[in-house]
């Protein structure tokens, strides 16, 4: 699931560290390839939950092979999270608020804005 270099097909999600803008704030968020047992979707999506950028995540959603974000159970009250997670899903080249951080470091994308 990386972005196409076919201009006529949908870019998708890929692995790397997003920084998605909300109406009030903004979420920084973690996308890793699941591993072989996980079987409901091809990427986990976790949030930064403490001061470590690189290692303070905590996960809480997946990306189906289909390109759907499911959001965890325990988190369906986070009403940030679930925005978060549909600006993610809803335009993956464009939502890291500031830079994807993958395997290409520091790749300048656009913002995006959710509706509402």
């Amino acid at each position: 699931m990386e972005p196409s270099s076919d201009p006529g097909t949908e870019q998708v999600l890929g692995e790397g560290h997003y920084t998605v803008v909300l109406a009030g704030g903004h979420r920084t968020l973690e996308v890793t390839r699941a591993g072989p047992d996980f079987r409901a979707g091809a990427f986990v999506v976790s949030y930064l939950c403490g001061p470590d950028n690189e290692s303070d995540y905590r996960a809480f959603a997946h990306i189906t092979a289909a390109g759907d974000g499911r959001l965890w159970h325990r988190f369906r009250e986070d009403s940030a999270l679930a925005a978060a997670l549909a600006a993610l899903v809803a335009d993956p080249t464009g939502a890291a608020g500031t830079y994807r951080r993958g395997p290409r470091r520091r790749e300048r994308v656009a913002r995006v804005h959710p509706a509402g």
